[in-house]
């Protein structure tokens, strides 16, 4: 183990670190009921994952993360943004941006592939449904960043993704289960 440790690269050390503690935001938000502190933790995470990238080297990572980062600020202020010609513009920036960050950080079509991950979970974040952002991330995002970790060497970023699906999975239970039994009581 020792011998492991003297071979790692102290700056790759520090980015796994990064991504681990960013992975931790970002798990632990998925179990938060108001969409508002699932929103937030996952603003704590995405900044931990622009330096987890940044440091890596992974610029499309990084830009892409800043934007989530971004997303999330804005959602946080509220309603004025969920007006129809806010939030329309708000949805054309954000793909806009994203779109902009695939020009700017090609290094692989795997730019691409975050991207539209991006924009999957924009469109979940943005219905403020807690259910529909779950999905969104179950089905979109998190297969797409996936990909992208395995490529860029992100072991936080591969982790996160493995174990937001996991609980989302877990949260969905819970919540079958929280039904099932108010079914039970009144029956």
């Amino acid at each position: 183990m020792e011998d492991l440790l003297q071979t790692l690269d102290p700056l790759e050390l520090i980015a796994q670190t990064v991504g681990i503690l960013a992975m931790v935001g970002y798990c632990l938000s998925f179990q938060i009921k108001k969409n508002a502190g699932c929103v937030t933790m996952q603003l704590l995470g995405g900044g931990l994952f622009c330096l987890h990238f940044l440091l890596l080297g992974s610029i499309g990572g990084f830009l892409m993360n800043l934007i989530g980062v971004f997303r999330a600020v804005v959602i946080l202020l509220g309603e004025r943004t969920h007006k129809p010609f806010y939030l329309g513009a708000l949805i054309a920036l954000f793909v806009g941006g994203s779109t902009a960050c695939v020009v700017f950080s090609w290094d692989s079509p795997l730019v691409f592939l975050t991207c539209a991950g991006q924009i999957v979970g924009l469109l979940g974040l943005w219905s403020r449904d807690s259910k529909k952002l779950r999905l969104a991330q179950f089905f979109g995002t998190s297969p797409a960043w996936i990909v992208y970790n395995v490529i860029n060497r992100s072991l936080g970023g591969l982790f996160c993704e493995i174990f937001n699906m996991l609980s989302i999975v877990v949260y969905f239970v819970r919540v079958r289960l929280g039904r099932a039994k108010v079914t039970e009581k009144e029956s």
